[in-house]
């Protein structure tokens, strides 16, 4: 062991930062008003506690020197459930990318949400999603500045079939321009975890060269 940090509230992803230290996703309950607000979901009639992400860094020490609580920065009325989600989780945030200019890469599976965040105001410089991905994991920051992610397609809002598929996404304009499904839409599909990677340079990029893919 080279290192070591413990957090009960840890869960997902985790990744090292180039300081030494860490960051990674845990969650805190939300207020029952803030979480009346919240759209989307099965609506029971006897509301359960809802929780939502807190994404923490630490440093080499184990130090807890930045954070930023999801549900400050998400609008209720804007940053929906999944319809048929259940309600006590608004984010479920599933990865946590550190990126460069301060910024991190944020994949939100119950909003169907993925985005690039900046650390020192809070404030999404991308987001992109619902209608177009559906509970998503493992996104991914591509050297030519795409985004690769694996679309798992569950709950799709507009299509009765449920299929998954990788998709390369150019944040600059929202293009997607490669995607891999399987002409069968069933015969590749995953409705949890799952993920893909690409080889990708910045002088040569790869549009449809995804060489991994990581099915549960």
């Amino acid at each position: 062991m080279v290192w070591e940090h413990r957090d009960i509230t840890h869960h997902h992803d985790s990744r090292r930062t180039e300081a030494g230290g860490a960051i990674y996703l845990t969650i805190e309950p939300i207020s029952p008003e803030l979480a009346r607000q919240v759209q989307g979901g099965i609506h029971k009639p006897d509301p359960e506690p809802m929780w939502a992400d807190v994404i923490v860094e630490v440093d080499s020490g184990g130090n807890r020197i930045w954070e930023l609580h999801a549900a400050e920065h998400l609008d209720p009325q804007v940053d929906k459930l999944t319809f048929n989600d259940h309600r006590a989780e608004w984010t479920h945030g599933n990865t946590v990318v550190p990126l460069s200019k301060n910024r991190i890469l944020l994949s939100f599976r119950n909003l169907s949400t993925i985005g690039i965040l900046s650390k020192e105001t809070g404030d999404f410089e991308w987001k992109f999603g619902p209608g177009i991905i559906a509970q998503q994991h493992d996104p991914t920051f591509l050297e030519n500045g795409n985004i690769l992610v694996f679309d798992n397609g569950a709950h799709r809002p507009d299509d009765p079939l449920t299929f998954s598929r990788v998709l390369e996404i150019n944040p600059r304009n929202n293009e997607i321009i490669w995607s891999y499904q399987d002409p069968t839409p069933f015969h590749f599909f995953s409705p949890f975890v799952s993920g893909a990677r690409s080889p990708t340079s910045r002088t040569q990029p790869v549009f449809g060269g995804v060489s991994l893919l990581i099915m549960s």
